[in-house]
């Protein structure tokens, strides 16, 4: 489901950055790239080969340590949520460099959020939901962004 939501979030991204953005008084002071379409679909699909390779080779884990396989699943699971869906909304508006940047000053709240939302992901049914709060979530993080880089 997480590849999935990587990609339905790479589709969606700019229409609700864009709504958020909208709704403030302060808006992003950033412009989108005349290919952030592009971007965002590559970038999402990237992340979501990348996922599925992962995720396919802790499979044994799964298998070896029954009692810890879900939190294996949210430890490393987490790091990949919080790096694909927010980044499906900076390389809209930035290039690899302010990502990396961006990852690295706010790594542990996102990696945080991340395992949460990987949490989510476990629930049936509401992991239907999660692609698209992860939108307004990560894109709310971005608009709230405080720290310059």
């Amino acid at each position: 489901m997480i590849p999935i939501g990587t990609i339905i979030t790479g589709i969606f991204a700019d229409k609700i950055f864009d709504i958020l953005n909208k709704k403030r008084n302060k808006k992003y002071k950033f412009k989108r790239k005349s290919n952030s379409l592009y971007l965002s679909l590559r970038y999402s699909i990237f992340c979501s080969i990348r996922t599925i390779l992962i995720n396919i080779l802790i499979i044994p884990l799964y298998f070896f340590l029954p009692i810890g396989n879900l939190l294996i699943f949210i430890f490393i699971n987490g790091y990949f949520i919080s790096r694909e869906f927010l980044g499906n909304f900076l390389i809209q508006f930035h290039d690899r460099n302010y990502l990396k940047k961006f990852f690295f000053l706010r790594n542990t709240e996102l990696y945080f959020v991340g395992c949460a939302i990987a949490f989510l992901y476990t629930i049936p049914i509401v992991n239907f939901f999660i692609p698209f709060i992860c939108n307004v979530l990560f894109a709310n993080m971005i608009l709230e962004n405080k720290i310059k880089i």
